[in-house]
């Protein structure tokens, strides 16, 4: 199985200033509005998410922009020619953060590209743009069916060989998404994780009160977010082909 190998920044102190970021939980733009960075990847995800191939020349596609910690972080590393995030929400709710974090942090904003719609309706936008992905990170809505449909579009547009993450998996209906893709799709689970933050008997304490609270198995949790490797909610998969079965194939969840 291939392995994700570490690449640094083009700047060397983006991905500090990011990991700093999250930690404070806000960043202030250009002209001193407070932008509050709520959710999103965690600062041991920064480090991992940095660490996606070796490969020169990447394109990445990023589903669930948010405050753009994740897309800023992408569009930094120097092996990457371009960002898409999809997000319907960035100029509303999100306030246009991503464009204003890419200003702050000096990252050429010819590097991203925002679709603002539902993933579902964002295939023409990807097509007209005509680029297949090396990497894709979903981080949008959390329910069943959104996630699905953005794993499908994501799906169509990522390599052979390149890498699909999922974010904030802690919930049962997205453990679902984790299992058809495995059980109908050509992906292998990459085991590799970020670094773990808290010690073992407080992670694997939180592993258990995440289990209860969104009603998780706790044998199929442990499968993709073992507490004894990670306390990250982030698991990510390997695309082999982008074969797929017949419709009397179906596997199940």
């Amino acid at each position: 199985m291939q392995e994700l190998i570490k690449i640094d920044v083009h700047d060397g102190s983006t991905k500090e200033t990011l990991k700093q970021l999250r930690i404070a939980g806000e960043f202030y733009g250009e002209m001193g509005k407070r932008y509050e960075i709520t959710g999103g990847i965690e600062v041991e995800e920064i480090e991992f998410l940095s660490a996606i191939t070796s490969r020169p020349n990447l394109n990445v596609l990023d589903i669930g922009v948010g405050k753009g910690v994740s897309t800023v972080l992408f569009a930094s590393l120097g092996n990457v020619d371009m960002v898409v995030g999809v997000d319907p929400y960035q100029s509303t709710e999100h306030q246009n953060s991503m464009t204003e974090l890419c200003r702050i942090l000096k990252i050429p904003l010819s590097k991203v590209v925002v679709v603002e719609k539902k993933s579902i309706e964002a295939k023409p936008s990807l097509d007209s743009i005509g680029k297949k992905y090396d990497f894709v990170l979903i981080d949008g809505y959390h329910s069943f069916d959104s996630t699905l449909v953005d794993f499908l579009v994501g799906h169509e547009f990522l390599n052979d060989g390149g890498f699909v993450a999922f974010h904030d998996c802690f919930y049962r209906q997205k453990q679902k998404v984790l299992n058809f893709v495995l059980k109908n799709r050509d992906y292998e689970l990459v085991k590799l994780h970020p670094k773990c933050r808290r010690p073992l008997l407080l992670r694997s304490a939180r592993f258990i009160w995440h289990c209860l609270k969104y009603k998780t198995s706790p044998i199929i949790a442990i499968k993709y977010l073992n507490p004894l490797k990670t306390d990250s909610s982030l698991v990510v998969f390997k695309k082999i082909s982008g074969k797929e079965p017949f419709y009397w194939e179906f596997c199940g969840l």
